[in-house]
């Protein structure tokens, strides 16, 4: 058995035309999850049996913050230490694609900020609606 990690590209549900992304490329630590229609490498994402979400490209995982306005969570990247901001939960709907909660603030899922799809759009966590914004399909890679 070889240990090619599986990786996923994350995409809002019923908008295959859009993924979640690291916003320019990564490069930064605290660089927002954004969704866009253009390929980069930051597209492909593994979910760790601990919990986090780790990005393939940049080495970091995924975090709820609201350390930019105490109103709003955005998701970014960061380096892993295993706090509990960093980690989630994903729960699988086969009709609906999955959702994905924070273990920190267990009533706020992932959400397309506004519903707005348009490219560098953010991700944020609100508390779930139902809404078509909340529900992602996750696309199984092997690279």
């Amino acid at each position: 058995m070889n240990d090619v990690p599986v990786v996923y590209t994350i995409s809002p549900f019923l908008i295959s035309d859009f993924v979640l992304d690291i916003c320019g490329g990564g490069d930064y630590e605290r660089s927002p999850l954004v969704i866009t229609t253009t390929p980069t490498p930051c597209q492909y994402f593994e979910l760790q049996t601990n919990g986090n979400i780790l990005c393939q490209k940049t080495g970091m995982v995924l975090f709820a913050s609201n350390e930019d306005d105490p109103t709003r969570y955005e998701v970014l990247q960061c380096r892993p230490n295993l706090s509990a901001r960093q980690l989630w939960d994903v729960r699988w709907n086969n009709r609906k694609g999955c959702t994905i909660w924070s273990v920190k603030y267990p009533t706020l899922c992932m959400t397309i900020e506004d519903g707005q799809y348009s490219d560098d759009t953010s991700i944020v966590l609100q508390p779930y609606d139902k809404s078509v914004n909340q529900h992602f399909i996750l696309t199984q890679h092997i690279i």
